[in-house]
């Protein structure tokens, strides 16, 4: 959400979509969704402000006019929590888990997940992914 607020406040100084793009690394069609979304929905700012919303009713429409549609596809089937979690085994030292291991892998953290209890199955794979995540 933080890098779509940027879009909105360099969009709002009239600073083209390429500059932008290259100032927040991200592709310009990104840019041009969230600019042209967020004048799409200016009118309900307006009439916000019109009705002399509080400034929490305001923030909310701001959120909802920022934040992600419905995708397709499979929703996913672990939590932020337990991908937090899951990352969070990545930054322990092995040993203290009792493994005669210095050094993680997927395979471990994936193991490692579901001995604690935090996932009933998980694939390496997937832990792979959630630690080239770059939010969480």
């Amino acid at each position: 959400m933080a890098k779509r607020i940027k879009i909105i406040l360099r969009a709002a100084e009239d600073t083209d979509n390429c500059k932008i793009s290259r100032e927040l690394e991200i592709n310009r069609a990104t840019v041009k969704k969230w600019r042209k979304r967020w004048y799409e929905n200016s009118s309900k700012l307006i009439e916000a402000k019109e009705q002399n919303l509080t400034d929490k009713k305001i923030t909310e429409i701001i959120i909802e006019i920022l934040s992600d549609e419905e995708r397709p596809g499979t929703p996913s089937i672990f939590t932020p929590e337990e991908i937090v979690q899951i990352v969070g085994i990545a930054l322990e030292k092995p040993e203290n888990s009792g493994l005669p291991i210095t050094h993680w892998s997927t395979t471990t953290i994936a193991q490692e997940a579901e001995k604690r209890g935090i996932v009933k199955s998980i694939s390496e794979r997937s832990v792979g992914r959630f630690l080239k995540m770059k939010q969480i």
